[in-house]
């Protein structure tokens, strides 16, 4: 039976990651986690322990930001050019 996971509480996502954190599941539990999160942005002890399953499965905590970060200048730069070219044409 599959459960929406809006009826379910944030302590209980949060509940699940730390289990599968301690089995050495930390994509698992970094999923958990986000959920929490979701439901309760202000949910500091999930951001802290999605921060050292993050850790502890090899990704640095601000890869993701990093990398959203990295490809947002990319469209940017690509978006850019696209523009210049445009000007070119109509110029």
């Amino acid at each position: 039976m599959k459960t929406n996971h809006k009826s379910l509480s944030a302590e209980t996502y949060f509940t699940w990651g730390n289990e599968k954190s301690q089995s050495g599941d930390y994509k698992g539990a970094i999923a958990d986690y986000n959920t929490a999160i979701q439901l309760k942005p202000d949910f500091a002890r999930a951001y802290y322990k999605r921060g050292k399953a993050k850790s502890n499965s090899g990704i640095s905590p601000l890869q993701s930001p990093i990398s959203k970060l990295q490809k947002n200048s990319q469209h940017k730069s690509a978006m850019q050019v696209s523009r210049s070219s445009l000007n070119r044409n109509f110029d």
